[in-house]
C-alpha cells in the first residue's frame, strides 16, 4: 500500500514538474518574443532620431540665417539706403516658416500597447516621455507664434512693396526652400522693424526649443545604444 502511495505521489509531482516546466517554458518564449519586438521598435525608434535630429538642425540654421537677416534689415533701415538684391535676401528671410516633423509611430507603437513598461531602463522611459511631450510643444510654438503672423500679417503687408514673390531670381535664399521679394520701394520703417523684432523674438524661441529636442536626441540614442544591439 504505502509503494502504491509513493509511486502514486511521484507521479503526481512528475504531472505536477512537466506541467510547471511547460509554463514556464511558454511563458520564457513570450517573454523573449515581446523583448523582440521591443528590441525591433526600439532600433527603428534610434533611426528616426537621427533622423529628427537633421531635422532639427536645419530648423536651428534656418532661424539662426532669419536671426542675421533680421540684424541687416534693421541696419539697412537705420542707414537709410536704397534698396538691393541683398535687401529682397533678407526680407525674405524674415518669412521663412519652419514646422516640426518627427516620427510617432514607434513611440505610439511601444506606448499603446503598454509594452513601454517591459523596458527596464527607467531613464529610457521617462526621457522618451519627456521628448515627445516636447515635440508636441514644439509644434504648439510653431503654429500660435510663427505660422500664423507670418502668412496672415507680414506677408501681405511685404506685398504691397513688391513686384515679384517666387522663385529666387538670382540670389540663394538659404538652399532655395524660400521664397524671394523682389522689392519696387521701400517698406513702412516702422512697420518693417515691428515685423523684425516679432520674427526676432520667435525666432530665438524656436532656436532655444529646438536646441533642446536636439539635445534629447542625443540623449535618447546613448540611452537606447546602452539598453539594446543596434542593428
Amino acid at each position: 500500500m504505502k509503494n502504491v502511495l509513493a509511486r502514486g505521489g511521484i507521479e503526481f509531482i512528475a504531472v505536477f514538474l512537466g506541467i510547471a516546466l511547460s509554463l514556464w517554458v511558454d511563458e520564457y518564449r513570450e517573454n523573449n518574443e515581446i523583448q523582440r519586438l521591443n528590441n525591433s521598435i526600439l532600433n527603428r525608434l534610434y533611426d528616426n532620431l537621427e533622423s529628427d535630429s537633421t531635422n532639427f538642425t536645419w530648423v536651428i540654421n534656418a532661424h539662426k540665417a532669419s536671426l542675421k537677416s533680421c540684424n541687416s534689415i534693421n541696419k539697412w533701415i537705420d542707414s537709410s539706403q536704397n534698396i538691393h538684391d541683398s535687401v529682397n535676401i533678407h526680407i525674405s528671410r524674415v518669412a521663412i516658416n519652419t514646422f516640426t516633423w518627427a516620427n510617432k509611430e514607434e513611440y505610439s507603437s511601444l506606448k499603446t500597447s503598454g509594452r513601454l513598461d517591459l523596458i527596464k531602463n527607467e531613464e529610457l522611459v521617462k526621457t522618451l516621455h519627456e521628448y515627445y511631450s516636447q515635440i508636441e510643444f514644439a509644434q504648439k510654438v510653431e503654429d500660435d507664434l510663427n505660422s500664423d503672423w507670418i502668412q496672415n500679417e507680414f506677408i501681405p503687408f511685404i506685398a504691397d512693396y513688391s513686384n515679384y514673390f517666387g522663385n529666387p531670381i538670382k540670389e540663394d535664399i538659404y538652399g532655395y526652400y524660400y521664397p524671394q521679394f523682389v522689392l519696387h520701394s521701400v517698406p513702412e520703417t516702422n512697420k518693417i522693424k515691428y515685423f523684425v523684432s516679432r520674427k526676432i523674438k520667435t525666432s530665438n524661441g524656436a532656436i532655444y526649443v529646438y536646441d533642446g529636442l536636439l539635445t534629447l536626441t542625443k540623449k535618447l540614442r546613448k540611452l537606447i545604444r546602452t539598453t539594446i544591439i543596434i542593428t
